[in-house]
């Protein structure tokens, strides 16, 4: 069994194509004995006829250029093996190499997911303090309307309850035959009109 498992695993066992080649040689050598075995026998039969020598030897020289063949098969397959195991080293090298980039991203991942989770602290902390100074200022303008209005209806009423008290003073006045006189005419308000005493 191979030594190196990797290259085992991704181009299989060079052991098993060498075994393969040498069953083809074991096979082609048993053919060659037997051939030599026929021109025995055709020897001591003395059966000797030229086709089948000629034959015999055809044969032997097919052998012969299987057998060179099948070496040279095997030289190559040697060769594509060894540049096999160069380019599997090569992967190996590049894997590491790799594995060492992923790490590196992921820790950069890592400080990058650590930023984010911080900006999205701040933007929340924002958002908080934007709503607070909101709701303050509406509440401030609510708080400004309210007392407009209320000082509008005080001096109203100010206005009003002092109409009324001149109104009862002149009523009250030690002059007889005094007539109170309102100035109706202009377009001002109720409580701007003039008061007049006339005689």
């Amino acid at each position: 069994m191979s030594t190196n498992w990797l290259h085992d695993f991704f181009f299989g066992s060079n052991e098993s194509a060498i075994e393969a080649l040498e069953k083809l040689q074991k096979m082609d050598a048993e053919q060659f004995q037997k051939v030599f075995s026929a021109l025995k026998e055709l020897q001591k039969g003395q059966q000797f006829n030229a086709e089948q020598i000629q034959i015999a030897f055809s044969r032997l020289e097919e052998l012969q250029k299987g057998q060179l063949l099948n070496a040279e098969q095997i030289k190559s397959m040697q060769e594509h093996l060894n540049s096999l195991q160069e380019r599997l080293a090569n992967v190996e090298e590049k894997v590491g190499t790799l594995t060492e980039t992923v790490a590196d991203h992921g820790s950069n991942i890592a400080d990058l997911t650590e930023t984010v989770a911080d900006q999205e602290k701040i933007m929340l902390t924002c958002c908080v303090v934007a709503s607070v100074i909101a709701v303050a200022a509406i509440s401030f303008i609510g708080f400004c309307i309210y007392q407009g209005i209320k000082s509008e209806r005080e001096k109203q009423k100010g206005l009003s309850d002092t109409s009324n008290t001149e109104l009862n003073n002149l009523d009250k006045s030690s002059t007889p035959g005094t007539k109170l006189y309102v100035d109706v005419s202009s377009p001002k308000k109720p409580s701007e009109n003039t008061l007049m005493m006339v005689d």
